[in-house]
């Protein structure tokens, strides 16, 4: 089963995301001189590190530290996605027998298999894709039009903590007060679920300029849609999203 998400994001203090340093200016990513850009991968970083705050228990970081060879073995018998990743990349074989055993004429084949192993079984690497294999999410781009912000900033000396003479600098915000996300998940529905309430009741930051507020979004549940497909003939029908 896929399951799409139509999400909205209340951005109270506008945001800003990529873009050049022109002078002392900090522009803001854009595509034409109205239309600006939040890329897929600043979701992408967003998202995850929220999953990586949900998920942050010692179960999973553990999950992280175990395991060993005879255990990736006895586990790609069990589960065929597995197994076909690693023989893809060459770490093991398949005798006659049905047996397998890693790939000798790597020295590193051990290591890499035991790794993907490590990442296979996390949650996080399953939902936003590890070192060898793609994630179960698909992210959209948002673009936006829209008025920009501009505000001026002094650098600070950490060690003083006052201004330092004649270094003001200005940045770009961009001036809007929501932002729209496609989003498809494929599998790992508990940890994307359970992100969206941290989103929701907690919200989090996408872009620069945190330690001024700016960036922070959070989940307007009532807004957000969400479909269920198991069958790509049929079209998706969207309904109020309730976590």
């Amino acid at each position: 089963m896929i399951q799409l998400f139509k999400l909205k994001f209340l951005t109270q203090n506008g945001f800003r995301i990529g873009g050049k340093v022109e002078q002392n200016l900090l522009t803001q990513l854009r595509i034409d001189e109205d239309t600006f850009i939040i890329p897929a991968s600043s979701w992408k970083g967003t998202f995850r590190r929220v999953s990586e705050i949900v998920a942050g228990n010692k179960d999973h970081f553990d999950g992280h530290k175990n395991g060993n060879a005879d255990e990736a073995k006895e586990f790609a018998k069990k589960d065929k996605v597995f197994r076909k990743i690693a023989e893809s990349h060459e770490m093991i074989k398949i005798r006659e027998d049905g047996e397998i055993e890693v790939n000798k004429e790597n020295e590193e084949n051990e290591n890499e298999f035991v790794k993907l192993y490590k990442e296979f079984n996390c949650p996080i690497e399953r939902l936003y894709g590890g070192e060898y294999f793609a994630g179960a999410i698909t992210i959209s781009d948002t673009v936006i039009k829209a008025e920009i912000d501009q505000r001026t900033h002094v650098t600070i000396d950490r060690k003083s903590r006052k201004g330092i003479e004649n270094h003001l600098f200005s940045e770009e915000i961009v001036n809007v007060s929501s932002v729209e996300v496609f989003v498809v998940v494929r599998g790992e529905f508990e940890l994307w679920k359970n992100t969206l309430k941290f989103l929701r009741d907690l919200g989090y930051f996408i872009g620069a300029g945190k330690s001024r507020g700016i960036g922070y979004i959070k989940l307007d549940e009532k807004e957000s849609m969400f479909a269920e497909v198991d069958n790509l003939n049929k079209k998706p029908k969207f309904m109020s999203l309730v976590l």
